[in-house]
């Protein structure tokens, strides 16, 4: 597990980078005020599924 987060560290500060970004951004495009826990909720959400598909698919190539 120590060996999947280090090599996915770069994913994990990209994302979390947008993800402090993002919100900013947008915040002063449209306005975010009602959305902002939405959008917190489902971008979490998102990367954790991302890294248990990852990490489920590489930990059953690495079995084989």
């Amino acid at each position: 597990m120590k060996l999947f987060i280090k090599d996915h560290l770069s994913f994990i500060l990209l994302y979390l980078i947008t993800f402090i970004c993002l919100p900013i951004i947008i915040e002063q495009l449209d306005g975010f005020e009602n959305h902002y826990y939405y959008f917190n909720f489902l971008a979490i959400t998102l990367l954790i599924i991302l890294l248990v598909i990852r990490y489920l698919r590489r930990k059953k190539c690495i079995h084989i």
